[in-house]
């Protein structure tokens, strides 16, 4: 009986080994660079492009599954979706600016057959300054009736250190009308008729 167990316990003891010995099936693991690319303060630009490198970690194949980006004006794509152990990828965008000032940030959201980090996402960040500094921003000329006039100025400043020269101001109301007096800083004066 004795004899018995111990060959048990020998055999159980030698699978254990030899579990422990065979290695595991691998998984692939994906590694970036990095996951924000800020390119700082700009003005004047409709578009900024840049790459975010990646590579496989792991120890088999990985796989890129899909790419979304959180807004139409970004565009990204990857080259090459599948990366064997330690190659590299990298991930183009661009993304438009248009119209827009201020901070703008946008993300894209990688997602990959990588177990551990199956969604990357990565972060666009950019501050647009704006051409020119208006103040007021906003007028309100709600109270004024036709006939009255109103003493408004609007002083309109470059911020790229270009000299402003303002020629013509238009209304798109009929009943108001704005003059220019050029001065140091350009104001326009604004009355209704």
């Amino acid at each position: 009986m004795l004899l018995i167990k111990r060959i048990v316990w020998m055999v159980a003891l030698l699978a254990g080994v030899l579990l422990f010995l065979t290695p595991a099936e691998g998984a692939p693991k994906i590694a970036f660079d990095q996951t924000v690319y800020d390119f700082g303060k700009t003005s004047s630009v409709q578009s900024v492009t840049g790459s975010f490198t990646f590579r496989n970690d792991g120890d088999t194949e990985l796989q890129v599954t899909k790419l979304i980006t959180t807004c139409p004006c970004a565009r990204a794509g990857v080259n090459p979706t599948s990366l064997k152990p330690g190659e590299s990828g990298s991930l183009e965008f661009s993304m438009n600016i248009g119209p827009s000032v201020g901070d703008i940030v946008e993300k894209i959201f990688l997602t990959s057959n990588d177990p551990q980090n199956s969604t990357v996402t990565l972060t666009l960040k950019v501050y647009v300054k704006p051409i020119f500094e208006v103040t007021p921003p906003v007028l309100r000329l709600g109270d004024l009736q036709q006939g009255s006039s109103t003493n408004v100025t609007v002083l309109v400043k470059r911020t790229d250190g270009q000299k402003l020269r303002i020629t013509k101001v238009v209304s798109d109301n009929p009943l108001i009308s704005a003059r220019v007096s050029q001065s140091r800083n350009p104001r326009a004066r604004l009355q209704t008729s």
